[in-house]
């Protein structure tokens, strides 16, 4: 259920908030629902802030509201408080382990061996039509793949490495954006594991973590895109609880050589 449905009480036939909430838990959700107006990554000013606030509310004042925003970490400000600029998501931790899996950030020493790994699967891109990078790995540690959004960021990329703890060997590797295509939504952009390490129940476990830790920094769904020849993904995507279709994209016309990707979506709450 979205944030506007649970606070429907409190907004009027405009999608205005019209009444403060008693309840802590309730005014939470109305500070959720104004911070949505706002973007992440861009300043405004007082006056900015003044006015979008104004388009929201019919209750109180514009100074009430940027109060509890700052105060209860939706919105940050100078000293001065001449600027503010909305805080973004909370980022998954650097390092976790699963029963049988070490999960970290990758960093530019393991460049290298992440990008062989890369190759290993270059048979499934050729066959979902995608192209393939020989700096692949590099870009996204250098720069980070981010989403086609206005604002988007670096700081909210990660591509993490996946060991096994028995013998310490990279099988393995995800990367992910935290706030797309929602603001409460992590994108899995690619994941893969070795072949030779596929069939025996790591990549679910990768899954199960990652699902874990997106609920643990208040994110409420995990979106991804799967290309509709790539059968063993779909399946493996749906087995994880992937199964609300979110979207479907390609080509105009069903051919031999034709292009399609279906959006899935797993809610966490």
């Amino acid at each position: 259920m979205s944030v506007e449905n649970k606070i429907k009480n409190y907004i009027d036939k405009d999608y205005k908030i019209k009444a403060w909430p008693s309840k802590v838990k309730y005014r939470l959700m109305v500070l959720e629902y104004i911070s949505s107006k706002f973007q992440v990554g861009v300043m405004y000013s007082e006056k900015e802030v003044t006015e979008i606030l104004a388009a929201s509310f019919t209750f109180a004042d514009g100074c009430f509201l940027r109060r509890e925003l700052f105060d209860n970490g939706f919105l940050n400000r100078t000293n001065d408080g001449s600027k503010y600029w909305k805080v973004g998501p909370t980022l998954m931790e650097e390092f976790g382990e699963t029963s049988r899996l070490i999960i970290k950030d990758s960093v530019k020493d393991e460049c290298e061996s992440l990008q062989r790994l890369y190759e290993s699967g270059k048979y499934l891109k050729d066959i979902i039509g995608d192209s393939f990078e020989a700096d692949h790995i590099y870009k996204c540690l250098a720069d980070g793949d981010l989403p086609p959004i206005t604002n988007a960021n670096k700081k909210y990329y990660k591509i993490k490495s996946i060991y096994l703890k028995e013998t310490s060997e990279l099988i393995g590797f995800i990367d992910m954006y935290h706030g797309y295509p929602e603001e409460k939504t992590l994108w899995i952009g690619y994941m893969y594991i070795n072949c030779s390490f596929q069939r025996k129940g790591f990549g679910q476990e990768v899954v199960e973590y990652i699902c874990n830790e997106t609920q643990k920094i208040k994110l409420n769904k995990i979106s991804l895109g799967v290309s509709l020849k790539n059968w063993q993904g779909l399946r493996f995507w749906s087995k994880c609880g992937f199964n609300t279709i979110i979207g479907i994209s390609g080509d105009g016309e069903c051919t031999l050589d034709s292009l399609a990707f279906m959006g899935l979506e797993k809610k966490l709450d």
